[in-house]
């Protein structure tokens, strides 16, 4: 049994002539696209006499309309195109008037039917064709054809029941898939051949549909040929494949919502009724399961728990002995992974990564606990990066010399979860990892205020200014130490100098006489360290002791003779 719909009849190539006398003026018009041609020709009479026609028993089909041409009409100043809805060109869909040039650009024109009328300008006159308002149909679709899901038995010659949907006249195309030699096709151009096998089993037959405008299409339909002398013979099951959203062998939450088919073509012979069933893995395969003559889809209401299933198959040869089996096992799994915190550790656990950690090759983080997971990827980004945007993630745990650290700034670790179900993955993060390329800088580290001199006398020992004064760049924390006897340059700024001051010691604060500096930490916001000595200043508070020796002389310049003494 055939079913067929479609608006409207249609053919791919249109001609056009105009009947009158014998000696003829010619318009030529010619619309180009899909091989389809319009040809108008109007004899000598059509100034005088307008009833020129258009000779057409059909209508012009084809998938694109982009331009319309036609020969220059002698004596017409231009040229008037209506493309209406309706016959006579009232429910104007586009109109272009005063075109100088025989031809219009028509490529906008969706699919549909269409109706169009052209009108010569000759002095103030239009000349029409005298059936204008032909019919222009544009079918840019496949024809849809639609057929019974489930394997037929036949034991005697029959008809596919097909459904046939397009706008334009389908022409269909038969042929064998497999056994060419046992299947008989009564007409393989019509579209309701009938068709019978010389022996029993399950055939394939294809058929290309194509329409007017050459759109096409091509299906397969499958059925079984009973020869008659098989009723006796149990069927043979063979295999049932996975197919569609299952062809991984996972459906997913997404796919459950589908109503896609999950299973291909039944390999098996001979029978008559095939039936089927989803059934969790341990349900056995048997009269006790429930079966159906439709074939199961991704949607099926038998998907209730995550877990592993079947389609169990029921096979029938009009006897009363039933033959069992079952496709390959598949997992269902609408739940999608979990994933736990992403914790900072080793070298990272405080949050900041110096250059010196960054040297060597620590993990940055530990492995986050994840439910329902089989894998489980990680990405180091800048810390206002959406962890579910487009990252190159890797099963690779990040480690502190990671690439991907190649400017100073905050950063984080993203760990993506993902199912082998492909569900939605999920996503967690670490907290911010704070890292810088470059250490702070000390610029210089002077002696300041009465002591810029590089000297503290007895007047300036009592004064708080600030005895040193720091530049420096780069740094979010400063620490000093007290002032440390720098005789002969022996004082060392390391980490063990002790840094217990918050602030730069002052003049009052050198309390002996001696030489001395002091040290600085400088620390920046990854953690790194920079250490610094000061410039050396010497507190001398004593003056200088003289001794001499008293003589008696005549001598009116005498020598002097003693002693000059200072501590420092």
């Amino acid at each position: 049994m055939l079913s067929i719909v479609r608006n409207r009849t249609n053919v791919v190539d249109h001609w056009v002539r105009a009947l009158g006398a014998s000696s003829f003026a010619m318009i030529l018009f010619i619309v180009s696209g899909c091989d389809s041609h319009l040809a108008v020709f109007v004899n000598n009479a059509v100034l005088k006499d307008t009833s020129f026609v258009i000779d057409s028993d059909t209508n012009l089909v084809q998938n694109t309309f982009n331009e319309l041409k036609w020969e220059e009409v002698k004596g017409a100043s231009s040229y008037d195109v209506t493309i209406a809805s309706d016959t006579v060109c009232k429910d104007v869909i586009f109109k272009k008037e005063g075109l100088t040039k025989p031809e219009i650009n028509l490529e906008s024109l969706a699919e549909g039917d269409y109706f169009f009328c052209i009108y010569a300008v000759i002095g103030k006159n239009l000349i029409p064709a005298g059936n204008n308002g032909l019919k222009l149909t544009i079918d840019k679709t496949p024809p849809l054809v639609t057929s019974r899901l489930e394997v037929q038995s036949y034991s005697a010659p029959f008809q596919i029941e097909l459904n046939i949907e397009d706008k334009s006249k389908v022409k269909v195309l038969w042929s064998p898939e497999s056994n060419p030699s046992s299947i008989t096709i009564s007409d393989p151009t019509a579209l309701s051949p009938t068709f019978s096998a010389s022996q029993t089993g399950l055939y394939n037959v294809s058929a290309e549909f194509t329409d007017e405008a050459a759109n096409k299409t091509k299906q397969i339909f499958q059925f079984y040929w009973d020869a008659g002398n098989a009723l006796a013979v149990n069927p043979v099951f063979t295999d049932l494949p996975l197919a569609g959203p299952l062809l991984d062998g996972y459906l997913n939450a997404a796919e459950h919502l589908t109503t896609d088919t999950i299973v291909g073509t039944l390999v098996a012979s001979p029978y008559t009724d095939f039936k089927t069933a989803v059934v969790p893995v341990a349900t056995l395969c048997d009269a006790a399961v429930t079966y159906s003559s439709t074939l199961p889809l991704a949607d099926s209401s038998k998907f209730v728990a995550q877990g592993t299933y079947r389609v169990c198959v029921e096979l029938g040869n009009g006897n009363s002995s039933k033959t069992y089996g079952s496709s390959p096992t598949f997992v269902y799994r609408p739940n999608s992974a979990m994933v736990g915190a992403v914790s900072l550790i080793g070298s990272a656990s405080d949050g900041h990564l110096t250059l010196a950690e960054h040297a060597a090759s620590t993990s940055l983080v530990s492995v986050p606990v994840t439910t329902g997971t089989n894998i489980v990827e990680y990405a180091v980004v800048a810390s206002v990066t959406s962890c579910a945007g487009p990252l190159s993630y890797s099963t690779s745990v990040p480690t502190s010399d990671d690439a991907r650290f190649a400017s100073s700034g905050a950063f984080k670790v993203c760990a993506r979860a993902q199912d082998i179900a492909l569900n939605p993955a999920a996503y967690a993060e670490s907290s911010d990892l704070i890292f810088s390329l470059a250490a702070p800088t000390i610029t210089s580290f002077v002696a300041a205020n009465s002591a810029s001199d590089g000297f503290v006398k007895d007047s300036e020992k009592a004064l708080t200014a600030d005895a040193w004064v720091l530049t420096a760049s780069g740094y979010v924390a400063e620490a000093y130490s007290i002032p440390l006897n720098d005789a002969s340059g022996v004082a060392v700024c390391n980490s063990g100098s002790g840094y217990g001051q918050s602030s730069v010691a002052r003049i009052v604060d050198i309390t002996n006489d001696g030489t001395w500096a002091i040290c600085v930490r400088l620390t920046d916001a990854a953690g790194n360290t920079t250490y610094g000595k000061s410039a050396a200043i010497v507190r001398d508070i004593i003056a200088p002791t003289v001794g001499y020796v008293a003589t008696e002389t005549f001598d009116t310049s005498p020598p002097l003779s003693g002693t000059v003494s200072d501590t420092t």
